[in-house]
């Protein structure tokens, strides 16, 4: 795996707050920029194993589609998400940590499974950059977004 991807930020939420937030994909549009929409593809409970939805994402080339699948959910502490995308396929991770003070620090991490990816440099550079500028947007939106939030 190339990790494409990685930021950490602190929230004035206790990270059960945050995680269930953010276990919902079907919040990832409200809070990640280019999801144009996202939808659970079956009935199981967010945060669960298994549990998989149809995205719709802004590609520099365009718009796209990808299953994702939730892999791992441990409460209040780690989720994965794997996604389809054939040429890249992948991987997000976020760790929660509790920050003292009902406070959580959340680390975001993208990676690409796909084993070509590490092999063409300028495609990771390419990548890493859209990806963090995404990123750093991302976490300034989910901030706001759990602030309008009823505790």
């Amino acid at each position: 795996m190339v990790q494409l991807a990685q930021i950490e930020r602190s929230f004035e939420f206790p990270p059960s707050r945050v995680y269930e937030y953010v276990v919902d994909m079907e919040n990832y549009g409200n809070w990640f920029p280019g999801v144009i929409d996202i939808r659970s593809t079956d009935k199981l409970p967010a945060g669960t194993v298994g549990k998989r939805y149809l995205e719709k994402i802004e590609f520099p080339e365009g718009p796209g589609e990808l299953t994702i699948e939730v892999k791992q959910a441990t409460p209040n502490e780690r989720f994965v998400m794997e996604g389809d995308l054939p040429q890249l396929l992948p991987r997000m991770t976020v760790d929660f940590a509790d920050d003292g003070e009902d406070g959580c620090r959340l680390t975001l991490t993208y990676e690409s499974r796909h084993p070509d990816v590490a092999a063409d440099p300028d495609t990771v550079d390419i990548l890493h950059r859209d990806l963090m500028g995404r990123s750093e947007i991302a976490l300034r939106t989910l901030r706001q977004v759990l602030l309008q939030q009823p505790a």
